[in-house]
């Protein structure tokens, strides 16, 4: 699924809370508290947003 697939899944709350995120660690912590999976190409999309794209792949 793609990010904006994603995206598109979350209530708005959740998205406002998408939006706010600062880091990955931070969007990682979301995704886990509330119980959204985020995978390797979705994470490295998001990443991407912080300028760390290259830094955050999955082994």
């Amino acid at each position: 699924m793609a990010m904006q697939d994603l995206y598109n899944t979350l209530t708005d709350e959740q998205k406002r809370k998408f939006e706010n995120c600062k880091s990955p660690e931070e969007l990682l912590a979301l995704a886990n508290a509330e119980n959204f999976v985020l995978t390797p190409d979705q994470l490295e999309a998001a990443s991407c947003c912080w300028g760390v794209c290259s830094d955050y792949t999955y082994a």
